[in-house]
């Protein structure tokens, strides 16, 4: 190793040298030539020639200092790894590079370019505050179900928060994967974010009917597990996400009470003075019902004058006075998912035992003759189950 200061950056020549440890930065591109020039000379059994910046990465592409990367107009920085020439491997080696790498371009869409090539493998965390936001938004709306855990965990460095936001927040709003949209509302909600859960409620508004009644069962859950906001946004959005899945709530309430379909009715077919009284009907005839039913009720009705919007407002707000408690009501209203039954699983599985004994044995009788009209025990009951399954019966 030959160490020097000033001395050797040029007018020297030494073809074997291998390895320059460039120790000094230097702005000026002539000088940085001349100093990594000293390992370009061509030698016998001189594979390469190795430049070694000691650059800290999070360097911004507009710093003065020369490295290698801009002196060969590169536009990203790989740690460690061949910035020009063919990658040779020989039998039996292994070039390891290191898979972060940076934008180091100046040009903004040749930057742009490295982060639509490069997304996950970038060092985000030496990236500026802006290119961050960036990449978070970006990864955001392409993260795939196998590359979701590797996201998050390139996001590690975020004290504040805000980027796991931003990257949660694009997911919902531009994702194609419905799942994954379903993941991040999860993760927002327990999260706790006042701000992101209030972002969250307004995006599942523009969904699908399908989507938004399993992301409304995810926030509602939320807020009935966990204190998120205060009591008032609690309120605001327990009532946003009924909205959502009015249908459900009027289902429930038209099943357990027939008089909502009327009162509902005059509700909406009514105008002016009307209106408000008939809303006022509607809220004093809950109150004489339990608390899920009433709360269906109200999340089924829609005022259209300010004075009937003012009596729905009172009634749902003092119905909120525990968000939570209002949250599992609402959560109830939503039908349960039903079990596939097989058509013919349970039916065969119990002709193993008495049952099929007893049709061997109305087998036998029919063999024999059977002519005295009399049926087997059981005999109308398989014939009525059958017919509710939509069969035929089997000629005999």
């Amino acid at each position: 190793m030959l160490v020097n200061a000033q001395l050797l950056a040029e007018g020297w020549n030494s073809p074997r040298a291998t390895v320059c440890m460039h120790l000094a930065p230097t702005a000026s591109k002539r000088i940085y030539q001349q100093r990594v020039g000293r390992v370009t000379r061509r030698h016998p059994g001189k594979e390469a020639g190795i430049v070694v910046d000691f650059v800290h990465p999070a360097t911004t592409h507009d710093d003065p200092v020369v490295t290698l990367h801009s002196l060969l107009d590169r536009d990203v920085y790989r740690g460690g790894a061949i910035v020009v020439g063919p990658v040779r491997r020989g039998r039996g080696r292994r070039l390891r590079v290191e898979r972060r790498v940076l934008p180091v371009s100046a040009d903004p869409e040749r930057r742009a370019e490295v982060f639509e090539r490069e997304l996950w493998r970038i060092a985000v965390e030496n990236l500026s505050w802006s290119e961050q936001h960036v990449w978070a938004a970006l990864a955001g709306a392409r993260v795939a179900s196998s590359n979701w855990r590797r996201a998050k965990a390139m996001l590690h460095f975020d004290q504040t928060g805000e980027l796991r936001r931003r990257f949660l927040l694009t997911c919902l709003q531009r994702n194609r994967n419905s799942q994954l949209r379903q993941r991040a509302l999860g993760e927002i909600a327990a999260a706790r974010d006042a701000e992101a859960f209030d972002d969250a409620v307004d995006m599942v508004g523009g969904w699908s009917r399908d989507e938004r009644r399993e992301a409304v069962k995810i926030l509602l859950q939320a807020l009935a597990e966990r204190s998120i906001g205060r009591r008032d946004q609690a309120t605001a959005w327990l009532w946003r996400l009924a909205e959502y899945t009015q249908d459900v709530h009027e289902e429930y309430a038209v099943q357990r009470w027939p008089e909502t379909k009327r009162l509902l009715g005059l509700l909406v077919n009514s105008s002016g003075a009307a209106h408000g009284r008939n809303a006022r009907r509607l809220v004093h005839s809950t109150r004489k019902h339990d608390r899920r039913l009433a709360a269906a009720v109200l999340a089924a009705a829609r005022a259209h004058t300010p004075e009937a919007e003012e009596v729905l407002r009172g009634a749902r707000t003092r119905m909120a006075r525990k968000p939570s408690a209002l949250a599992r009501e609402l959560l109830r209203n939503f039908p349960k998912g039903r079990r596939r039954r097989s058509s013919s699983g349970g039916r065969k599985r119990r002709g193993r035992g008495g049952d099929g004994q007893a049709a061997k044995a109305a087998g036998a009788a029919a063999a024999n003759g059977g002519s005295n009209g009399a049926s087997a025990p059981g005999e109308h009951e398989d014939f009525d189950e059958v017919k509710r399954e939509g069969e035929e019966p089997a000629a005999a």
